[in-house]
């Protein structure tokens, strides 16, 4: 008797496991599928707006991926997919330049740092990583004697495209995401 009791015990301990994981995996694969979502819709970004590059320079989601991932899933992966996402969308629009060897390791940061400012918000956090992430690539465009007028349209443009989304989209994003 007493042992059909313990096989019981442990049949159960079992299947709790079992549901724990299950649980566990599922957080995960939910995770996995807007992270996903998101890196695909990049790309469509990215390949829709190719044959308008003058025109539409600087619409695109990479830093709204990154800061979504950092505040939902922590710096690391916000840095794994912000990569992830800026060298997709480069390669999207054909634009793969030196400048991916600086803004590379500057979304990186932002991504690891976001994290440390989520009281303030999607929004402001968001918007902030954008602002940083544009004069850094001012900065770089000077240092390198790049077209600063072009560069700087795509500055404008990819601001104002972040103020938007970020006010917009960003915290109904997380909270699903969360």
């Amino acid at each position: 008797m007493r042992n059909k009791y313990l096989h019981l015990l442990f049949e159960k301990k079992t299947a709790i496991i079992l549901i724990l994981l299950m649980i566990l995996l599922l957080g995960f694969a939910r995770s996995l599928v807007f992270v996903v979502g998101l890196l695909l819709i990049n790309i469509i970004l990215g390949l829709v707006v190719r044959p308008f590059k003058q025109l539409l320079s600087g619409v695109e989601i990479v830093t709204l991926i990154t800061i979504l991932t950092s505040l939902a899933y922590g710096g690391v992966s916000g840095a794994m997919v912000g990569g992830i996402a800026l060298i997709t969308n480069f390669i999207a629009i054909q634009r793969v330049t030196l400048i991916v060897l600086i803004m590379l390791p500057t979304l990186v940061v932002l991504a690891l740092v976001a994290p440390l400012f989520d009281s303030l918000g999607i929004t402001a956090v968001g918007i902030g990583a954008n602002i940083i992430y544009n004069v850094v690539l001012l900065l770089s465009v000077v240092l390198l004697g790049r077209d600063l007028p072009k560069v700087s349209i795509y500055v404008v443009v990819n601001t104002l495209f972040n103020i938007l989304i970020f006010k917009a989209v960003a915290p109904g994003l997380l909270r699903v995401m969360g």
